[in-house]
């Protein structure tokens, strides 16, 4: 038996309308591309911040902080 919960309430898959099941295949698509998009954005942040410490770096001739 397959369930998926909503609102701490558990459904049973197989007893889904057809309907019900397309709308759970859209829910589960919407949070596979908003999981995507976030591990995206993280990337993007942590290149930003390297490229920001790298130009500090040019600017200010300083060398950045390592990671030992």
């Amino acid at each position: 038996m397959t369930t998926v919960t909503i609102d701490k309430v558990e459904y049973n898959i197989e007893d889904f309308t057809e309907a019900a099941t397309e709308s759970l295949k859209v829910v589960q698509a919407n949070l596979r591309i908003t999981a995507d998009k976030e591990h995206e954005l993280q990337c993007l942040k942590a290149i930003g911040a390297v490229k920001v410490a790298e130009l500090k770096q040019l600017l200010t001739g300083e060398e950045a902080p390592s990671d030992d």
